[in-house]
């Protein structure tokens, strides 16, 4: 069928707004944090990362351990002789403790957060195309206000 106009410049308006939010908001965020955390029911972790940008604009991103050590492998290829702060393993996990117990969960909160933010705090690895997408919201959704999460 034939696109009108108007959805063609809907679209266009639509990758426009992605690739500002990815080239330019992510590239400039000014500070990252992991205020929270929240375990599925299947008992997977997922750690909510709070980003600041330069603009002041402050979104929520959700990420499971994976993709914090898919980013840190990346990372560890390129980083040079720039020091970050100990990567937690995923072998830190024992039986007793398991992956979803509290104490276990904040730990490795923490340190992904000072790893993460040190990550930052370094131009060459800030700018890699992987760290850019590792911020940025995901796709198909729009830049929100972070909000307090709601009582139960």
């Amino acid at each position: 069928g034939r696109v009108s106009s108007g959805s063609l410049a809907d679209l266009f308006l639509f990758y426009f707004s992605f690739l500002h939010s990815f080239f330019f908001v992510c590239a400039m965020a000014t500070h990252v944090t992991i205020p929270r955390h929240s375990v599925d029911d299947d008992g997977t972790v997922v750690y909510v990362l709070r980003v600041e940008g330069i603009d002041g604009d402050v979104w929520e991103v959700p990420h499971r351990y994976r993709n914090f050590r898919q980013l840190y492998t990346v990372v560890d290829q390129i980083k040079g002789d720039v020091e970050l702060p100990h990567f937690p393993s995923k072998s830190l996990r024992t039986p007793a403790t398991g992956s979803t117990a509290e104490g276990f969960i904040l730990k490795r909160k923490e340190t992904l957060e000072r790893w993460i933010q040190a990550v930052l705090e370094h131009e060459h690895l800030r700018d890699l195309e992987t760290t850019k997408g590792f911020l940025l919201l995901p796709p198909f959704t729009n830049k929100r206000q972070l909000t307090e999460p709601d009582d139960p």
